[in-house]
């Protein structure tokens, strides 16, 4: 399927099924397409519009759940994966708070896995550029837990966790 989607002919067919099976359920066909969206994203930065317009971010925030269980290679962790991807795009920011996508990743940003911390800190960093949603994340206690992720010595932080939690 990757291969096939990584031509745009073949890229709207793959992306369709595999935003289905993100809002199926089975929790194993959840983790396999998210991972197989992700990977997409990786080689083919440019099928995000693609994922969007398949409807991709209501599974895909479902998927996170409440954030605090986003341990590594789980649908959560995977779907925050695909999320923080697809918050590079201006139409997918209001999407992905519309599907109230804010509370998870804030969430994550206290998670044990260094992985769903990079990608909530990447997502909240994304979805801080528009204005209407900076309240939203102050209100939400994202400062203070932005604010722990620099201050935490651990090593197991990644540079990207400290460098968007620090912007």
């Amino acid at each position: 399927l990757l291969h096939i989607a990584l031509h745009a002919d073949g890229r709207g067919p793959v992306v369709q099924k595999l935003v289905a099976a993100c809002g199926g359920r089975s929790t194993s066909a959840q983790l396999k397409a998210a991972e197989a969206l992700g990977r997409l994203l990786e080689r083919a930065p440019a099928s995000r519009p693609a994922i969007v317009a398949s409807g991709g971010i209501e599974p895909l925030v479902r998927m996170m759940g409440p954030g605090g269980r986003a341990d590594l290679g789980t649908p959560p962790e995977r779907a925050a994966a695909v999320l923080c991807e697809l918050a590079r795009l201006p139409e997918s920011k209001a999407l992905i708070v519309k599907a109230e996508g804010l509370e998870p990743f804030v969430s994550m940003l206290s998670s044990s896995c260094k992985q769903a911390q990079a990608h909530a800190s990447c997502a909240v960093w994304h979805l801080s550029a528009v204005g209407e949603h900076k309240p939203v994340l102050l209100s939400r206690g994202c400062i203070p837990k932005l604010v722990a992720l620099l201050q935490d010595g651990r090593k197991h932080h990644t540079s990207a966790t400290r460098r968007y939690a620090a912007a």
